[in-house]
């Protein structure tokens, strides 16, 4: 026994021994602070307030000002005046574009530092501001650098939504900044929410960002969204939490945190707002040396790896720095589990799939050395099995940069789609091949819409765009704030939209000349509108459903969403799932996700549904499909609201309406789980699991009964034969 432990110290010692001699030279670090502030849910406002100490945060947040040398007893060292200020997200309760970010700066005046931020749920979900990130800190996600160390900001929150989300574009922005970073420099990674959130999808969301940082010195994670001030670590990764400014209850935790660089040091505490001193500890480490992590190279399976023989041929690469692997495992999809082989420096097995739906997968493969370190690598893959009974195939998949909140639109044999790099892309739908793509210069969140041969399609910049299938741009027309609302157009070319602003804006399709504008909503307008008759409706962020004329633009009524009808409260806002109409009803569902029926007079009716994140009408218009929370995906009368049929898959909270055409009912699940049901009989027809469990934000495009076309938070455009019984 003693022997053993003898032989164990020793590995261990050689383990540290030869990571220090594999590390890259130490760069220099300065001496500074800095403040790490969260969660100030700032109250919002339409215009500049008046009375200012009254405010949330409003007091915690003047004492930032005149801060000079902090003392942090636990460490016995007291940290200079900070330099800046990185705040990690819901700065406001939720903002109004072009005053929100003026009331910030009001709050934080005084302060000499730069200050940095990155958005949280509260900012992003009804009216986010890309405008003023692109032109403060270059777009959403960046970098700079201070004192010997390496910032990274980035966005976890989902644009207009409140769920976490690392999209495409955040994990090459990540991969491309590193590529520049000397990779024993200190480097702290700040967004919103914390890596263990079960908001997002799924654990290889956040995985996939934290395979990103690897082979570097990342000193700290810092996030916010808890309200709380606290040490976590992630992965082998150490954070905090930033706390907040505002605190509601009898507890008087308001605060912000002090991080303080010294040499080799680095010193994390929390500072209440009423204190002189950071008295809370929170992180005392060494930044050099940083741990090196070993290569691990993925060979097999490689991300476009179809399986289709029942298994997937693992095959790793494990080259470590030091003690070499003892045991490695694998869990896939998050749920089933298994051990691997290890033989020199590979790591491999052949793990059984033939269970596992046809479509994209993920697997986190888990590795402990003989020094008891343990190290992850995560992957997807593609299943594929052509005779797998009631399985969609896969016929092509094309990869953006970016992710795509932005359903496919289908003409004349091409499918185009927006994406949050910025780009339109126009693919071949039949081979994937790229014909080409159109830089608009900022987020396209939006699905587009076709009149003759024109696509239409708005951009986080305020420019609505009118494109030939040849790429030239017809005209454009600038609302002057971002386009976040899916156009429609009418059988005469008229083509209406929403903007951040909360405006509805109506234009000749086929010259880009206005027909009206209409601006008697207060918040965001986000959704799709929908033309009935002479009438234009749509929700907005301000809480009501709005009747217009549509000839002139002018309001006839509006009225509280579902939920809003005793009280309105914009976190119940009918917003983000437009309205659906016939001659006789108009119906719609709500961010408190209480559907709703209303009389043409705009009176409510009655409550369909308690459960509802998105609805749409039947191609018959006699029957409403219901998407629901945490209970199936339903049918029901469209005038009685009686029960026609209750499916056997439930979607989740994505507000995205279920799709029929040509007898099919398409629904996609919050994780990626593509379904075509039968629309008389509520039947799974076929699946298809689109993404390796990553957020389905978008609706489909289907091209008759042949291919079905999706978009997904991993920047990929999916092209998918349904299966037919022979």
């Amino acid at each position: 026994m003693k022997e053993k432990l003898n032989i164990r110290l020793i590995i261990i010692a050689a383990y540290f021994i030869a990571a220090a001699l594999m590390l890259p030279a130490q760069p220099p670090v300065g001496e500074f602070s800095f403040l790490h502030v969260s969660d100030s849910h700032i109250s919002y406002s339409f215009e500049m307030p008046q009375q200012w100490d009254n405010l949330r945060s409003y007091a915690c947040i003047s004492t930032i000002k005149n801060l000079g040398n902090v003392e942090m007893p636990a460490y016995k060292t007291t940290a200079p005046a900070p330099s800046f200020i990185i705040h990690t997200g819901d700065v406001s309760e939720f903002g109004f574009a072009g005053v929100t970010q003026q009331i910030v700066k009001e709050y934080f005046k005084g302060f000499k530092g730069e200050f940095y931020y990155v958005p949280g749920n509260h900012d992003n979900t009804w009216v986010s501001d890309m405008a003023y990130m692109r032109k403060k800190y270059g777009g959403m996600n960046y970098s700079f650098d201070y004192g010997g160390c390496h910032f990274i900001g980035l966005s976890s929150a989902t644009l207009q939504d409140p769920v976490p989300s690392f999209g495409r574009e955040v994990i090459l922005f990540v991969q491309n900044d590193l590529k520049k970073v000397n990779p024993q420099t200190p480097v702290f990674v700040y967004f919103h929410h914390p890596l263990d959130s079960n908001e997002f999808c799924s654990p290889y969301d956040p995985a996939r960002l934290v395979d990103c940082l690897r082979g570097h010195n990342i000193a700290l994670i810092l996030d916010g969204h808890g309200h709380q001030a606290v040490k976590h670590n992630f992965w082998g990764l150490d954070g905090i939490e930033g706390g907040s400014p505002f605190a509601a209850g009898k507890a008087r935790t308001e605060g912000f945190n002090i991080v303080y660089v010294k040499n080799n040091e680095l010193y994390a505490a929390y500072k209440l707002c009423s204190e002189t001193s950071a008295t809370k500890a929170l992180v005392q480490k060494k930044i050099f040396p940083s741990e090196p992590y070993p290569e691990i190279i993925v060979r097999s399976p490689s991300e476009d790896l179809i399986v289709g023989d029942g298994y997937l041929p693992l095959d790793i690469e494990y080259h470590a720095h030091a003690a070499p692997a003892v045991k490695a495992s694998f869990i896939l999809d998050d749920d089933t589990t298994g051990e691997l082989n290890i033989k020199n420096s590979r790591i491999h097995g052949n793990v059984a799939v033939g269970s596992l739906c046809n479509g994209v997968h993920n697997m986190r493969v888990n590795i402990t050395d003989a020094a008891e370190k343990k190290f992850e690598k995560s992957l997807q893959f593609i299943v594929d099995k052509p005779l797998a009974p009631k399985m969609g195939q896969g016929k092509w998949r094309f990869r953006m940069n970016g992710a795509s909140k932005a359903a496919p639109l289908l003409l004349g044999g091409v499918v185009y789609a927006g994406s949050n790099d910025g780009f339109f892309y126009a693919v071949n739908a039949e081979t994937g091949e790229l014909k080409w793509s159109f830089d608009a210069g900022a987020e396209i969140l939006a699905s587009a819409a076709a009149w003759q041969n024109l696509i239409l399609f708005g951009a986080g910049d305020g420019k609505f765009y009118a494109l030939t299938p040849a790429k030239e741009v017809k005209w454009t027309y600038d609302v002057g704030v971002a386009i976040y609302s899916s156009p429609v157009v009418d059988e005469n070319g008229t083509v209406y939209f929403g903007t951040n602003d909360a405006r509805l804006i109506a234009l000749d399709a086929a010259s880009g000349k206005p027909v009206w504008t209409n601006s008697d909503a207060r918040l965001c307008v986000e959704s799709q509108p929908f033309v009935r008759g002479d009438r234009v409706y749509f929700g907005a962020w301000d809480g009501y459903l709005y009747c217009l004329n549509r000839k002139d633009g002018k309001m006839i009524w509006k009225k509280p969403g579902p939920k809003n009808q005793s009280r309105v409260n914009t976190y119940y806002a009918p917003a983000d799932n437009g309205p659906a109409a016939t001659d006789a009803a108009i119906y719609l569902t709500d961010r408190g996700y209480i559907a709703g029926q209303y009389a043409l007079d705009g009176s409510y009716v009655k409550t369909l549904d308690e459960k509802c994140s998105a609805l749409a009408l039947s191609a018959d218009g006699k029957a409403l499909y219901l998407r629901r929370l945490s209970e199936p995906v339903k049918k029901i009368n469209a005038d009685t609201g009686a029960d026609i049929w209750e499916s056997k898959v439930t979607a989740g909270r994505i507000p995205v309406s279920p799709m029929e055409k040509d007898g099919v009912l398409y629904v996609c699940t919050n994780s990626g789980r593509l379904y075509a049901l039968d629309a008389q009989s509520g039947a799974v027809r076929w699946e298809y699991q689109v993404t390796p469990k990553l957020y389905v934000m978008s609706g489909v495009a289907v091209a008759g009964d042949k291919i079905v076309y999706t978009t997904d938070m991993d920047g990929v455009i999916t092209a998918i034969e349904p299966w037919r019984e022979k």
